[in-house]
Parts: C-alpha cells; structure tokens; sequence
C-alpha cells in the first residue's frame, strides 16, 4: 500500500468516524426520544427515563442509518 492509499483510508475512517458521531448524537438524545415516544408511546418512563424498547428501537435505528450511509457517495 502506498503512502497515499494509507492516507486515503485514514481519511475515510475518520470521515466515517465524524459522520457516526454526529448519528449517535442525533439519535441518542433526550428530543429524539420525545419524538419516538410521541409517534410509538411508552417508550419513556414515568421518570423521564427510557425503556428498554425504546432503547431498542433507537439502537435498530442507528445500525440501519450508519449502514445506509456506508452506501452513500459522501
């Protein structure tokens, strides 16, 4: 592998990296679950807590999402 290949997939794991992050922190964050709560329900406790399922369904999300951009000429 050449010094500029190597360079090229460090590049694209940081790209990848960055991108993930700004996913994890749009899915996982107190207002995405507001939302997910209001369209399935219970997916919020009484506490202000999240449940199992909707931890699931954010953690399903995610995956599908992160894959998806893998696809995606960026």
């Amino acid at each position: 592998m050449s010094c500029n290949e190597e360079n090229l997939t460090n590049y694209n794991k940081w790209k990848y990296t960055i991108y993930t992050s700004l996913i994890l922190f749009i899915i996982f964050n107190p207002y995405a679950y507001n939302l997910s709560n209001k369209i399935f329900g219970n997916i919020i406790n009484k506490n202000g807590c999240t449940s199992n399922i909707g931890l699931i369904i954010h953690i399903i999300f995610f995956t599908l999402v992160v894959r998806y951009i893998m696809d995606l000429p960026i």
